[in-house]
């Protein structure tokens, strides 16, 4: 039995994970903090992680075949290098994740985009298994994108493809957290949900409301909430489709916790984007919701050191 160990770097987490070769998760450690840590000492929280997790997992010791990590933000997967901060991790730019980390530790280390990586988890072993060519969205706080061509990642001349929460689907919408108007991710992400909804029940306060309550709502006959759930498939949909008429995949996948709401959600946006894409006789994109949830990112990371390696 092959194994790897994956790693995701959050916010106000670090999670690592021993993975097998079938996807499973055999054993799992999770470091918590209020203040995300810089670079230099992310990476010493990192190998003391991976040690521990190591240490008291014998069975991995001389079957290990490398450390995945999945890292927000910018990532030259190649050299190994973070190219840019992300908001929610500050003094990670320029920061030799491969390099610091494979001195350390004495085993190959593979480093990658979080949203690409969960697009690689769930086409090794989650809802896209057997796809040679998907997508993979990921609804939460933002919008994340992952694109697989041809069984590989597709990361763009300079590692920043994928961005499908940039893509400008209204230029009259509201500013993206990018500053740019009318981006999807202005427009379907949860906190735009959120907006939306508040925006048509003025006496519903912000606070108290989140994504998940409003698809409840709407399950209700909510009507307000209804007209969201629509408005957020329109966006979704119309979104979808030009990405379906540019790379012709076979599958799109949507996680996060948006796309958690089923079929309230997933029912009207199938219909968008059927009646939005171009015709062909033989293309029958399937849309569907992911199924490895919130460790897709760390599956993936681990797929990624296993398959280089096999």
């Amino acid at each position: 039995m092959k194994f790897a160990i994956g790693i995701d770097l959050g916010g106000s987490h670090i999670t690592a994970a021993i993975v097998d070769q079938n996807g499973r998760i055999r054993a799992r450690k999770k470091i918590s903090f209020s203040k995300a840590p810089n670079g230099k000492h992310g990476l010493r929280l990192i190998t003391k992680l991976i040690k521990s997790l190591i240490h008291n997992s014998s069975f991995i010791t001389h079957n290990c075949h490398g450390v995945g990590l999945a890292c927000p933000g910018g990532v030259d997967s190649a050299k190994g290098i973070v190219l840019a901060d992300s908001p929610n991790l500050i003094g990670w730019k320029g920061t030799l994740i491969k390099q610091e980390l494979e001195k350390t530790l004495k085993i190959p280390v593979f480093i990658d985009n979080d949203a690409n990586l969960a697009a690689w988890g769930e086409k090794c072993w989650g809802a896209g298994k057997g796809a040679r060519n998907l997508i993979c969205l990921t609804l939460g706080t933002g919008v994340g994108g992952g694109i697989i061509i041809d069984n590989k990642i597709y990361r763009g001349s300079h590692f920043y493809a994928g961005e499908i929460g940039h893509m400008n689907v209204d230029p009259n919408g509201p500013i993206c957290s990018c500053g740019k108007p009318g981006h999807l991710e202005a427009l379907v992400s949860g906190p735009a949900i959120v907006e939306r909804y508040a925006s048509y029940t003025l006496h519903a306060p912000r606070s108290t409301l989140n994504a998940k309550h409003i698809f409840n709502l709407a399950r209700k006959g909510d009507r307000s909430a209804q007209l969201v759930v629509n408005r957020t498939a329109h966006y979704l949909g119309i979104a979808i489709a030009s990405l379906i008429n540019i790379f012709d995949p076979e599958m799109v996948v949507i996680g996060g916790g948006v796309a958690q709401a089923g079929d309230i959600l997933f029912r009207p946006l199938r219909k968008v984007v059927k009646i939005s894409i171009m015709k062909h006789p033989y293309r029958r994109p399937k849309i569907v919701p992911a199924r490895l949830g919130e460790d897709a990112g760390l599956i993936g990371a681990a797929a990624l050191a296993l398959h280089q390696r096999l």
